[in-house]
């Protein structure tokens, strides 16, 4: 993703939160909502990517791997 997502947005502790949507934007991952704004294809991606990968981290911290984790073998 190229940006940040702008419809939700992460919460502390990491691993084993659930995202936050954004004020303004529809409380859960849909293009169409009737007065709110819609969330975006990349958006909703990168929020079911999230659910799917962060919860399998034991806990939330600094990454103690090699590198500084951009070179992880999945975008994160």
């Amino acid at each position: 993703m190229s940006h940040s997502p702008r419809a939700w947005y992460p919460v502390p502790d990491y691993a084993r939160s659930t995202p936050l949507p954004t004020p303004g934007y529809c409380p859960w991952p849909t293009p169409y909502c009737q007065y709110l704004r819609g969330w975006s294809m990349e958006e909703i991606f990168a929020y079911t990517a999230y659910l799917r990968i962060c919860p399998q981290a034991e806990r939330s911290g600094r990454w103690e791997g090699a590198g500084d984790g951009t070179r992880a073998p999945f975008s994160h």
